[in-house]
This record gives structure tokens, C-alpha cells and sequence, in this order.
């Protein structure tokens, strides 16, 4: 008896999910078996504690039912770990019956107590074993009346126009909606939680679709508000990556589409790198110009790689490239946006790249050429860690800035006040002169900038997203969208609690550290990651 029900409650630790990761569905399920097993419990001690009375004179017996009756008063500390001192002292029980070739005389009703209490354990591992199913009646029970998605849905209906417009989700005084890029509210802020709008494809027809929250329902929307399916909801509205996950969920299991719905959501390019593809079954070969190649030989020992010119008619014409490294693998040789082939020799303090005809240039300094954009050189000073702009010569022609990230007609920069602005090619700052704490260009492409200062204390909800940011929306030319009712009227203060998708949780111990990583703009560039490791 007590080591099945060590096994019961082993039984129930592992193969029931986590309370804290439960729905609200399995909690019930879960409470309920829970009660049961503290039943069983009960009759366990008790049937326990008889026996202890009866065999109180053999020590061994003794100390295993004290064991047993010591692991029935720690269940009240929901350590579920009890299980190993039932079993344990089920073990020491069997142990000392074999050695002492006991033979108990009990009477019926005790047979019969015990064999209640046994077959207990068994219906209720049987209820743990199927909880599944009850959580699926569960559901079914409390679903009557919501959408049921039929797998013709999509069949007779057109695609719709409002699909080819971008629609971005908000959260505003605490509920969320959908505007278009120029501000105005195309689904009314009246949701608890609100989604992306992600494609999906049915009858050869293309649909966007949205998982919106409101009150204890949750669904899947289209563009014109009407419902496909509706549920109750079981996801807390403040977990947005659970929310992600569901949307992720529908998208497979309901939807039958493929892939990662976050791959669907709009993204912007954080470098702008090119590379030159090596030949065909040819390792480390990479064509470079009409008349050579660039071959490099891979060092077996992890010393220096050899890079070298090679003519590509006459395999021993070489001219060897002096440098500590390039960025290459494989497949690939990586050059500047310009076609330019950059070469690092930071131990010497130079570097520099070849034009298109072969032809050397260096630059000295403990400085990084990062790309080419025109006559322009972006630098990247390691000495106090700035970003700025130089001619041919190295000769500074820019500010320095703290942090940049390259746009098609400008770039965002860090100043020296530590605030992000928007400037031109002519280094000249648009954005209205406001500064930001915060630039976020993942929605570029929609002629949208996410704008947002910090507060003194940012604030924290219990899945780790800010909850006190405001962020503006500007668009392209500098100017905050102001947001506007379906009549066309402006509404004032149109800042945002919170938008789109954007990866801004806290998921690192030092506030200070959250804060540099959240206000820091991703943009990678050729022969970083080797010079911040030399510099570090």
C-alpha cells in the first residue's frame, strides 16, 4: 500500500504539468485529483498508524510505519518528494516481513480497509493517466457557444481589400486596436490583447488573420472584424510570448500553414553586407574581378590563414595580401556594400581595403573602416568607442556618434547626450529635433520610426514586459502620426503603452544591463565581431 502510493504521488509530479504553467482548465483537473490523493492520504495514516500499534514491539517495523506516518505529515507541505520515504518505508516493511519470515493474522475488516485504500490508488493513477480526456470535456463544457472554425471558412469568401493595407496594433490607455501607417484607427481600441496580423493561404487565396483577447474570449479575427473561431481563454493577457505561442499554435494546428509566424512579422535589415560567393565545389576560391581570384588557405594549426591574389588564367601568378584576417567561410567572402575587399591588421594598427581593380588603400589608427557609403568611410574609433564619418583620407567629416544604425536616406545615431536621432546623408538631423531614448526601425518598411523616451523607473509586468514606456510613431519625413478617429478628427496625446512585437523583455538580472541592451540598436558590420574581440 504505501509503495503505490509513493508511486501514486510520483506519478503525479511528473506526469501532470507545472501548476504555474497549468491552464486554467488542467488547475481544475489538477485540483481535483489533488484532493483525492489527500483522501488517500488520510486512510494511508490512519491504516499506518494501526499497524504501528499492533507491531509497536519490533523496532525495525517501528521506525519504517514512523517513516511512513512522518511522510504523511510533510504532504501538507505539498513536498511532493514524500514519495521516496513511502516507498522507502515500504521497502524496509518488505525487508524486515522476509527476514523475520512474518505471517500476519489480520482480520477482515482490515484486509478490506487496505484493499480500499489499493484500489483507490488505482482509480485515482487511472484519473491521472486520462486527465487529458477530462481536460478536453472541461473545455468542450465551458466552449459552448463560441465560433467553431470549419475547414470550408475560407472557401466562399474573396480575399479582402483591407488586407493590402498594413495594420499595426496598439495597446492605448490599457486596451489595444489597429491603426494604419498614417495614424488612423482602422479596428477600435477595445481588445485586452491584440496580435500581428500574420498571412495565411486557404483555396489558393491569401488572408491576414490576428489573435485578439477580450474579456474570458480569445479568437482569430480577420481585417474586417469578423470572427473565424472564438475560445475561451486560457492565456494570461500580459504573456505575450504565450500569446505568440497560441497564435503559433492555431497557425499549424487549425490553419494548416507552415513556418514561424514571428519570420511572418515585418522586419528591417540589421547590416548591410555583401559577399562574394566561392566558385562551385571549390572551397575558399571566390571570384573577385575579370582578371583574379581570391584564394585563401585555411590553417590547419590555428595559425595565420594565407590570402592571396590569384590570376584566374594562370594559377602561379599570386600576389599575397598582408593581413591578419578577412571575414570568409566556407562558401563565402565577405566585402563592403560597395563591392570593396576590406583586410584587418589591427596588431599593427592598419587597415584598409582594394577597389575593384586590385589597388591597396590603409588607413592607420586603432580604428575599424565599418563600410562605404559614396565617398563616404564610416569609422568605428575603439579608443572611446564612436562611430563617425571620414573621406578617403581618414579625415573626419561627421560628428562622432555613440551608436548608428544605416538607413536608405539617412542613418540613426546616438549623440553625445545619449539620445537617438534621425539624420540625413549631409549629417543634418531631421525627426522635428526631437531626441529619443529609444529609436526602434523594425517597421521602416511601412514608412514607420518607434519612437520612445524612458521613465525615471521603468515598470514591469509579472511576465517581464515594460509596462510605463511611451512610445511615439514617426513617420519618414520627421513628424510624430498623430493619431485620428474614423471621422478624420485628430486625438491628442497619441502615445502608446505598448505595440507590434517588440522584443523588449527583461531577461537579465541587472536593471542597468536591461536598460543598455533595450536602448542599444542591432546593426552588424563586416570584421566586428573580430575587432571587438581584439579590442576587448
Amino acid at each position: 500500500m504505501n509503495f503505490l502510493f509513493g508511486l501514486l504521488i510520483l506519478f503525479y509530479k511528473f506526469y501532470m504539468p507545472e501548476a504555474s504553467r497549468a491552464t486554467t482548465q488542467e488547475a481544475s483537473v489538477m485540483q481535483g485529483i489533488y484532493q483525492y490523493i489527500f483522501l488517500i492520504m488520510i486512510a494511508v495514516a490512519i491504516v499506518n498508524l494501526i499497524t504501528l500499534i499492533f507491531n509497536y514491539k519490533d523496532k525495525a517495523l517501528l521506525f519504517a510505519y514512523l517513516i511512513a506516518i512522518l511522510a504523511s505529515s510533510f504532504y501538507f507541505l505539498k513536498t511532493e518528494y514524500i514519495c521516496v520515504l513511502f516507498i522507502l518505508a515500504s521497502v524496509l516493511i518488505v525487508i524486515e516481513v522476509l527476514r523475520e519470515n512474518m505471517v500476519y493474522n489480520n482480520n477482515m475488516f482490515y484486509m478490506v480497509i487496505v484493499s480500499i485504500v489499493i484500489v483507490a490508488i488505482g482509480l485515482v493513477g487511472i484519473s491521472i493517466l486520462t486527465y487529458k480526456d477530462d481536460v478536453k470535456k472541461l473545455i468542450k463544457e465551458e466552449s459552448k457557444g463560441y465560433v467553431t472554425y470549419e475547414e470550408n471558412f475560407f472557401k466562399n469568401i474573396s480575399m479582402l481589400t483591407e488586407d493590402a493595407e498594413f495594420y499595426l496594433n496598439v495597446e492605448r490607455n490599457g486596451k489595444w486596436g489597429y491603426i494604419n501607417p498614417k495614424g488612423e484607427i482602422k479596428i477600435d481600441f477595445e481588445y485586452d490583447y491584440a496580435t500581428p496580423f500574420v498571412q495565411i493561404e486557404k483555396y489558393d487565396k491569401h488572408f491576414d488573420v490576428a489573435l485578439v483577447c477580450k474579456d474570458n474570449t480569445a479568437g482569430i479575427i480577420l481585417k474586417n472584424r469578423r470572427n473565424v473561431l472564438t475560445y475561451l481563454n486560457q492565456i494570461n493577457k500580459d504573456d505575450f510570448e504565450g500569446q505568440i505561442a497560441e497564435l503559433q499554435r492555431i497557425y499549424e494546428e487549425t490553419f494548416k500553414q507552415e513556418g514561424n509566424v514571428k519570420d511572418k512579422f515585418t522586419k528591417v535589415a540589421t547590416n548591410n553586407m555583401n559577399s562574394i560567393r566561392s566558385y562551385d565545389n571549390v572551397s575558399y576560391k571566390y571570384p573577385y574581378n575579370e582578371d583574379y581570384d581570391i584564394n585563401i588557405t585555411v590553417s590547419q594549426s590555428g595559425g595565420k590563414n594565407r590570402y592571396e591574389f590569384v590570376k584566374n588564367d594562370d594559377n602561379k601568378r599570386r600576389i599575397g595580401i598582408n593581413c591578419d584576417f578577412m571575414q570568409f567561410d566556407e562558401h563565402n567572402l565577405y566585402v563592403y556594400s560597395n563591392g570593396y575587399l576590406p583586410y584587418y591588421k589591427p596588431s599593427e594598427g592598419v587597415q584598409g581595403w582594394y577597389n575593384e581593380e586590385t589597388k591597396m588603400f590603409e588607413l592607420e589608427g586603432d580604428i575599424q573602416i565599418l563600410d562605404f557609403f559614396g565617398d563616404q568611410i564610416l569609422i568605428k574609433d575603439y579608443y572611446d568607442n564612436t562611430y563617425y564619418f571620414a573621406d578617403e583620407n581618414g579625415d573626419p567629416i561627421s560628428e562622432r556618434y555613440k551608436d548608428i544604425f544605416v538607413l536608405e536616406e539617412g542613418y540613426i545615431v546616438k549623440n553625445s547626450n545619449n539620445k537617438y536621432i534621425i539624420i540625413n546623408k549631409n549629417f543634418e538631423q531631421i525627426c522635428n529635433n526631437i531626441e529619443y531614448d529609444y529609436i526602434n526601425p523594425m517597421l521602416l518598411s511601412h514608412g514607420i520610426y518607434i519612437c520612445g523616451n524612458l521613465p525615471i523607473k521603468v515598470n514591469f509586468n509579472n511576465y517581464g514586459y515594460p509596462n510605463n514606456i511611451e512610445y511615439d510613431l514617426v513617420d519618414l519625413q520627421g513628424n510624430i502620426i498623430t493619431l485620428k478617429n474614423s471621422d478624420g478628427t485628430e486625438i491628442p496625446n497619441p502615445a502608446y503603452n505598448t505595440l507590434y512585437f517588440i522584443d523588449n523583455r527583461k531577461n537579465v538580472s541587472s536593471y542597468d544591463t536591461y536598460l543598455e541592451n533595450l536602448t542599444d540598436i542591432e546593426y552588424t558590420f563586416i570584421g566586428e565581431e573580430y575587432y571587438k574581440e581584439y579590442f576587448k
